[in-house]
């Protein structure tokens, strides 16, 4: 006959508990304080002052919010603290993890709160119950008959130390992750040794091309905007802002979906309401991917992510031109058999060649030109301005050259199934050789147009313009060799 089961309460090991929580992996000083921040603004705080003390390894943090009902909830791990309409109360124990970290799992925690009824202090001393194994504080409580303003103070002490390093990162970030509140009013000073300035939300970028988003997503109304960012500013989301309540949870990119955009040129907000739930537990991202939110985004932005393709494909096909530029100067440079590795490019493309007569490769070069060494500047050659520009109106040919005065324009027709490819591509190295051996080959059958532009051009060397291009493009890269 078998026994009869009983229940049996676990307690899970206090000391192991207090070391893990102290040990996080993935926390960092700067991460410890936006968690403990998070509680207080959640508090409804206006007024935050974070005081640092080096010498005696110290970090005090007051707010004037509406205090805490239960200080016990702020320093038990694991304990929820049953607030559903709270960022904290919703999403775990950032805050007490945060805390125990601070203090490296050997410190004190000292939490004061003054709720309207209530004034209420609970001292926690890790290194005691890692000594003793068990989870124990000094607790106490005293009716708010003084009528004390509201708040809570939160006192650490034995806490890790805090480089510049760590200072700075903390207010960077916090004042990133904080934008939302520092903008509508709330204080938050940190000081630091006797430095203590407000800190300020970061700087959105100038933006043109402005659209508002105004859009409904699984019933929840969401707006925000976008737009271009102005040349010449600053731009450290590259893509969107997701906002919920009083902090910033990331930055995404996923709006623009496949299309061929430069993150970089775009800055928007997305506002979400109060009552969406796909957050995760640390409030910098989502449970899972919210699909239908990005394609409701990308739909309302559809005029501003129009206006970024186009940029974008101007600044590549910018770095395109300056590509075939090169490649025709150092045809129009040649001067025999002397050939050399070029260094990378301004667009940044490198590559592996083999100086002729040698067994040597340069591995950071990218096309072959003349000489032994590399040149510093351009020889005169071909024109210094070339055009390309994609044309939607029939042609009898795929592409046409047309020397202007001072000038040469590469017309590309867009029915072509190869420069459709080089248009959607955003142009690149492949178009700036096919663009380069186009204008030589031109060259080198009207070669009158181009005298008369440029009557300083070697003209012995026009008929070789196309044979010295197409030599000089990049292979690929050979492999190398076993040993």
């Amino acid at each position: 006959m078998g026994r009869e089961p009983e229940s049996v309460e676990l307690q899970p090991g206090a000391s192991q508990m207090v070391l893990t929580l102290a040990s996080k992996t993935g926390m960092s000083p700067s991460a410890a304080f936006r968690e403990i921040l998070d509680n207080s603004l959640d508090a409804g705080a206006n007024n935050i002052t974070i005081t640092y003390q080096a010498k005696s390894r110290a970090i005090v943090i007051r707010d004037d919010g509406h205090g805490a009902n239960d200080v016990e909830a702020i320093v038990t791990p694991y304990k929820h603290k049953g607030h559903a309409t709270t960022l904290s109360g919703r999403y775990g124990i950032g805050g007490t993890a945060s805390a125990y970290y601070l203090v490296d799992g050997r410190g004190k925690i000292r939490v004061e709160s003054v709720t309207a009824h209530w004034d209420d202090e609970i001292v926690v001393d890790l290194a005691e119950i890692v000594r003793t194994d068990r989870f124990r504080a000094d607790k106490s409580r005293n009716p708010n008959t003084c009528r004390n303003p509201t708040g809570t103070t939160i006192t650490l002490t034995g806490c890790r130390d805090l480089s510049p390093a760590h200072i700075g990162a903390i207010y960077r970030e916090a004042a990133f992750t904080f934008a939302p509140a520092l903008r509508r009013g709330v204080s938050i000073v940190f000081d630091s040794g006797g430095k203590a300035e407000p800190w300020k939300p970061f700087t959105p970028p100038d933006l043109k091309h402005r659209q508002a988003i105004n859009i409904e997503v699984d019933g929840h109304k969401i707006r925000g905007h976008c737009g271009i960012v102005k040349p010449g500013q600053a731009n450290p989301v590259k893509g969107w802002a997701v906002i919920f309540g009083h902090r910033i949870i990331g930055r995404y990119g996923e709006p623009a979906g496949d299309r061929p955009v430069d993150l970089g040129l775009i800055y928007g907000e997305i506002v979400l309401p109060s009552g969406w739930a796909n957050i995760n537990d640390h409030k910098d991202g989502f449970k899972e991917d919210p699909a239908a939110l990005w394609a409701a985004v990308a739909e309302a932005c559809g005029k501003t992510l129009g206006k970024a393709e186009q940029a974008g494909h101007s600044i590549e096909l910018n770095a395109t031109v300056r590509e075939a530029q090169d490649l025709l100067d150092m045809a129009t440079g040649f001067a025999g058999p002397g050939i050399k590795g070029r260094r990378p490019n301004k667009n940044g493309v490198r590559g592996t060649v083999r100086p002729a007569g040698t067994d040597r490769e340069h591995r950071k070069f990218t096309y072959s030109q003349p000489g032994d060494k590399p040149s510093s500047g351009r020889p005169v050659g071909l024109p210094r301005r070339i055009i390309i520009n994609f044309s939607p109106q029939p042609m009898e040919t795929s592409y046409e050259v047309r020397p202007e005065s001072g000038r040469v324009r590469v017309l590309l027709a867009d029915s072509h199934p190869s420069n459709a490819r080089y248009k959607a591509a955003g142009s690149g190295e492949e178009l700036a050789a096919f663009v380069a051996l186009a204008v030589a080959a031109d060259a080198s059958h009207r070669p009158e147009h181009y005298l008369a532009m440029f009557p300083e051009m070697n003209t012995e060397h026009i008929p070789l313009f196309y044979d010295q291009i197409q030599a000089r493009i990049r292979r690929p890269k050979e492999p190398a060799e076993c040993a």
